[in-house]
């Protein structure tokens, strides 16, 4: 996922990789939608995605690219 390129209105696919991660996504559901890109063309700072639940709970999450500790990207649908 490194070189993949995120945009506002992306769709994400998580999968939690801890225990923290697990319940995010349990209790938000598997689906959300990058509301926010941070970083992306900047060498000094790292990428990273703020996203919202499908599922419409309110909640949001910064997610690290490329990897972030407590969730995974599994699939992404621009």
């Amino acid at each position: 996922m490194a070189e993949e390129r995120f945009f506002v209105g992306d769709e994400v696919k998580l999968v939690g990789v801890n225990r923290h991660g697990k319940n995010r996504v349990r209790e938000n559901g598997e689906w959300w939608e990058v509301v926010t890109v941070d970083g992306g063309d900047s060498s000094i700072l790292s990428t990273k995605i703020c996203v919202e639940p499908m599922s419409g709970t309110g909640n949001w999450r910064w997610i690290d690219i490329p990897e972030d500790r407590d969730m995974r990207i599994v699939e992404h649908v621009m």
